[in-house]
């Protein structure tokens, strides 16, 4: 997971996600999915708080719900 922030008139906050290729951890591939949030606000908030990565809900073993700012956000790890 990889997660940054950048602000110009708005904030945007975006997570990409990779998965493991090999039994060392050494190498891994980028999946397809990503969260993203854009606000307006003033205030620059704590990247991972708007992108709720501290709350992930599991439904199973490849599908993951973030409660982000901008409501929740689904993940395929596959």
């Amino acid at each position: 997971m990889k997660y940054w922030e950048s602000s110009l008139s708005t904030n945007n906050y975006v997570c990409k996600f990779y998965q493991g290729v090999d039994s060392m951890g050494l190498l891994a591939k980028k999946i397809d999915q990503h969260l993203f949030v854009s606000n307006r606000s003033d205030k620059v908030n704590e990247t991972s708080d708007v992108l709720g990565l501290h709350k992930p809900k599991w439904i199973n073993e490849i599908t993951v719900l973030f409660p982000t700012e901008d409501g929740e956000q689904r993940i395929m790890l596959d």
